[in-house]
């Protein structure tokens, strides 16, 4: 991988988003929780450096934290998620806040508000992990991150489908690639990756400003 030492690019792109949106909505900024640094990776574990939880632990996690949010007071909760291995698990989760807890919850996922901006500046066919999208980003938000001498020349991909982007299906990384690379890291664009991490922050922000109205008073 191109990632200097580290397995946490999800964790922290999270992390930095939901930071960097609350200061940008304005006072009084929303508060942001810690982040839950392990997800669900069980198709990451042919790789070095993986951790995972089951999808049950995941779920009961993020229920039990909405529960102490609703005590301190919070009536809905704004996941930011940056692993796409969480995303059903965390869809379960939403529905069980809304009828065990009698809270709204929403969830911003994968930068899914900023989605139809980063297709454009990314057009590659499949550029799911690792390619030229994350590369480009992670190069914007933390330069330091990225073995550029370790970014592969090309990658191959063995999908099941011709329309991976269309149709579900389980997998283990291995299955995809040789390499843990869906895309193509070698066409990374520094300030591609920064204009969609604005986009991304911009968007994140205005989700939280709207929340903030709604559930925000008394």
């Amino acid at each position: 991988m191109c990632i200097r030492d580290r397995v946490d690019t999800d964790a922290f792109d999270a992390t930095r988003a939901a930071a960097d949106a609350a200061r940008a909505a304005g006072e009084p900024h929303p508060p942001v929780l810690p982040t839950i640094p392990y997800g669900v990776s069980h198709h990451h574990m042919g790789f070095g450096g993986t951790v995972t939880v089951s999808a049950e632990t995941l779920i009961r996690t993020v229920v039990e934290v909405a529960e102490s949010a609703r005590a301190l007071g919070a009536k809905a909760l704004l996941l930011v998620n940056g692993h796409g291995g969480n995303s059903g698990a965390l869809r379960v989760a939403m529905q069980r806040i809304r009828t065990e807890l009698d809270m709204f919850a929403f969830m911003d996922d994968c930068a899914a508000l900023a989605r139809d901006v980063g297709r454009e500046l990314f057009p590659q066919f499949f550029d799911v992990h690792a390619g030229a999208f994350e590369t480009s980003v992670v190069l914007a938000v933390r330069p330091g991150a990225v073995r550029m001498e370790r970014i592969p020349e090309s990658v191959e991909m063995s999908l099941p489908v011709d329309e991976p982007d269309k149709v579900g299906f389980s997998f283990r990384m291995e299955d995809l690639s040789s390499k843990g690379v869906l895309g193509r890291p070698w066409e990374h664009d520094v300030d591609k990756g920064a204009e969609f991490w604005r986009v991304e922050v911009e968007k994140l922000s205005g989700l939280m400003k709207t929340l903030r109205e709604r559930f925000g008073k008394s």
